[in-house]
């Protein structure tokens, strides 16, 4: 059985803040599926949800033996069903979090010559420097787009 948490941010943020676990939970699935943003859906007793402090703008640690440690924005908790207590939660990848909360930068390119720099000195010059520019705690780093294989 899965172990559900309810975190303020995820836990490499900087003043992350754990509230609880949602436990005992009736019923929970994620769905990875290609050309569709991964989703997460999962049924709690109304008080359990009140005790972990579980709403929008949260996020659930979800630690499972298959699958390990997934984190997962809650975009939606519903109270629609009438008098049986239960919430409905919806979640969605953390890609989500950084649409609604973090700093996107748009076109920024940054490259380097293979071989010519250490990760030590990838950190220093571009991460580190950026998280300062921006008064972030942590940062992200993706590509959109590639065009050659990054080893």
């Amino acid at each position: 059985m899965a172990i559900i948490q309810v975190w303020s941010a995820p836990s490499c943020q900087s003043g992350a803040v754990c509230f609880g676990a949602l436990s005992p939970w009736l019923s929970a699935a994620g769905s990875e599926a290609q050309g569709t943003a991964p989703s997460f859906r999962m049924t709690v007793q109304r008080t359990v949800a009140d005790d972990a402090s579980l709403s929008e703008g949260r996020c659930l640690r979800v630690l499972s033996e298959s699958r390990g440690e997934q984190w997962w924005f809650v975009t939606s908790v519903t109270h629609d069903d009438g008098d049986n207590g239960l919430v409905t939660v919806t979640a969605g990848s953390l890609r989500q979090m950084l649409a609604v909360r973090g700093l996107i930068r748009s076109g920024s390119t940054f490259s380097f010559t293979a071989g010519k720099s250490t990760v030590s000195d990838l950190l220093t010059t571009y991460v580190l420097t950026n998280l300062a520019d921006d008064s972030l705690s942590w940062l992200s780093l993706g590509t959109m787009e590639w065009l050659d294989v990054i080893e």
